[in-house]
């Protein structure tokens, strides 16, 4: 496999299976090819590039960023604008835990990306 230019994936793209499907192709591998690039088998690059699976382990995705020249990111960011992280000190709220009638929850959201 010898150095290629690989086009960054859309900063709209969420889905880490379309990552994963995008940058293989990219390098122009088959599912066969990059399955034993990392030691597993294809109908695991099938399930990891669909778009709906969540199962992503990132110890799997290390392994296939290694395998593309790439480096696995993983980014919290608050569902709404604006919210600050609490801080050091201020009382913390277990999780589930009531807010009180109107209080709005910030549940973290985090996005993973294949950078090359």
């Amino acid at each position: 496999m010898g150095s290629r230019k690989v086009e960054p994936v859309p900063a709209g793209a969420d889905s880490v299976g379309l990552q994963i499907y995008q940058l293989r192709t990219a390098w122009g591998l088959t599912q066969e090819q990059l399955a034993r690039m990392i030691g597993t088998q294809q109908p695991v690059i099938a399930r990891l590039e669909d778009p709906d699976y969540q199962g992503h382990s990132l110890a799997m995705l290390h392994r296939i960023g290694a395998a593309l020249r790439c480096r696995v990111m993983v980014k919290f960011v608050p569902l709404r604008r604006g919210h600050l992280p609490r801080q050091a000190g201020a009382q913390q709220q277990q999780p589930g835990a009531s807010r009180g009638r109107g209080a709005q929850r910030h549940q973290p959201y985090y996005s993973i990306k294949l950078s090359c």
